[in-house]
């Protein structure tokens, strides 16, 4: 069961992306698997990560998580989203990562 955080403490998009997903959120929610919902699938793997719409909202909201991967083509988000994306999530838990 995902645990819902304050709206005011939700971190959002690092940054405005062509193509971006934050408008399709709600319709990408509607089509997350359910082994997510109940707590089987423990990995986040993120192929086009953009802005991070997508991981934002499953890592806020999907607490028992283990483990993220994301990927992207374009390494200026990665080494911002590297050195800072740690600091934009408040409950964190510990997260590293690999550059």
């Amino acid at each position: 069961m995902p645990v819902i955080a304050e709206k005011s403490t939700l971190a959002k998009p690092f940054l405005k992306w062509a193509g971006g997903k934050t408008q399709l959120l709600d319709e990408i929610k509607q089509r997350l698997p359910h082994g997510l919902k109940t707590g089987e699938i423990d990995t986040y793997i993120e192929p086009f990560v953009g802005g991070g719409a997508v991981f934002f909202y499953i890592a806020q909201n999907y607490t028992h998580l283990k483990r993220f991967y994301l990927l992207d083509i374009n390494q200026g988000g990665w080494l911002f989203l590297r050195e800072e994306c740690l600091s934009l999530l408040p409950a964190r838990r510990g997260w590293a990562l690999l550059s």
